[in-house]
């Protein structure tokens, strides 16, 4: 008797949302896509959310890259998963299925604090129409509708309604270790010539981080805090920034505010 021939899996739309999200983030927790799927009504409760994750498993488009039992799995877009957004239309010119490396697992520790600070903002502030690293650094190639000084982690826009005033578009940079000597300052002339972002938010992974690289950057175009302190404090978090030839420390709603 003949062998079954197996069928290719072709996503759903709900499919494409979760391989979106995943693809974008780079590295994704099982329990963070689930909570999405959940608000974004992909899926009823957590059996059938995971039941959906196993058949996109088994059909090659994710992998698990990590599992830490009882807790939950870190998964990140195939070569297949790729080409399946890609026969949707979902092309991405920093990250193709003909790319020929997959994500470094050294970044993973990047890519979920990065998700986490997404949550944050997107649940507390507001946050909307997020773009990752992956997106900004498609458009920047790309060349078309908003290009960017630089590849950042993400940017995103907050609504200001609190002030009557129109919503604010912010780059966030997730800084987990310093950057080498004279980087700073090279970024910092960048900032200058940015037009697609009203300020950067650096969130670096420790307070003894701030000082070094304000003091090397000295711009206005840039605002410093700590992951930690978004993450546990939200829109009240302290933030260091540049004021003339004096460094200020301020709270980010009185940027939010003080921005026409």
């Amino acid at each position: 008797m003949a062998k079954k021939k197996q069928t290719e899996l072709i996503p759903t739309a709900q499919d494409v949302q979760l391989l979106l999200r995943i693809r974008n983030s780079q590295f994704t927790k099982s329990t963070e896509l689930c909570d999405i799927a959940l608000r974004a009504g992909i899926a009823k409760s957590k059996p059938p959310f995971y039941a959906r994750m196993e058949k996109l498993i088994k059909g090659g488009l994710i992998d698990v890259v990590e599992e830490h039992a009882g807790k939950y799995s870190i998964h990140a877009i195939t070569k297949l998963g790729l080409q399946r957004l890609e026969e949707q239309q979902h092309h991405l010119a920093s990250l193709t299925s003909h790319a020929s490396a997959p994500p470094k697992r050294e970044e993973i520790p990047h890519a979920l604090k990065l998700n986490e600070i997404r949550d944050r903002l997107e649940s507390d502030w507001g946050a909307q129409q997020w773009i990752t690293a992956l997106e900004i650094g498609a458009a920047n190639l790309d060349g078309d509708g908003d290009v960017f000084a630089k590849d950042y982690d993400a940017a995103f826009w907050l609504p200001r309604t609190e002030w009557k005033k129109p919503p604010i578009r912010i780059s966030l940079e997730y800084e987990r270790t310093m950057k080498a000597a004279g980087r700073y300052s090279e970024i910092a002339a960048s900032l200058e010539r940015e037009r697609s972002v009203s300020f950067v938010l650096y969130a670096c992974d420790s307070k003894r981080m701030i000082m070094p690289i304000a003091e090397q950057m000295r711009t206005g175009r840039a605002v410093f805090t700590t992951a930690h302190a978004l993450l546990t404090y939200g829109v009240t978090s302290p933030v260091f920034f540049w004021e003339g030839q004096n460094i200020r420390l301020a709270h980010i709603t009185d940027i939010l505010a003080g921005i026409p």
